[in-house]
């Protein structure tokens, strides 16, 4: 698989812009605004063209405000609006409270949703 970086970052963006509105409500709360900058870190990051995929894997972090969502693979399939994430997910909240899922998976609208293996510390 050959891969051109810019498609791959103009792709994430819709990915990033999707998971940007988990923070909204948090941000909007504490009076940040909607557009704050969100960071994303991975050994590797990947676009497939055939299934209009791009992947984030190894050590994924992606990071906004005081939110951080932690997994082994994060990928954003743009036919299909689809974020999923894989392999010790971990969301922290800015509260404290942490969720542990083997898998999460989230349409880009946040409308609708699945997770494995929930376990959330309070």
């Amino acid at each position: 698989m050959r891969t051109n970086f810019p498609i791959i970052l103009g792709l994430l963006a819709g990915l990033l812009v999707g998971l940007g509105h988990l923070g909204q409500a948090s941000a909007q709360g504490r009076g940040q605004p909607d557009d704050t900058p969100i960071l994303i870190q991975a050994d590797q990051m990947s676009h497939d063209r055939d299934l209009g995929v791009v992947t984030a894997s190894g050590n994924v972090e992606i990071s906004q405000l005081d939110r951080i969502l932690l997994a082994d693979t994060v990928s954003y399939n743009e036919r299909e609006n689809v974020i999923s994430a894989s392999g010790n997910v971990s969301l922290v909240e800015p509260t404290g409270e942490v969720m542990f899922a083997e898998y999460m998976e989230i349409t880009g609208d946040f409308r609708d949703g699945i997770i494995k293996g929930i376990r959330i510390r309070l």
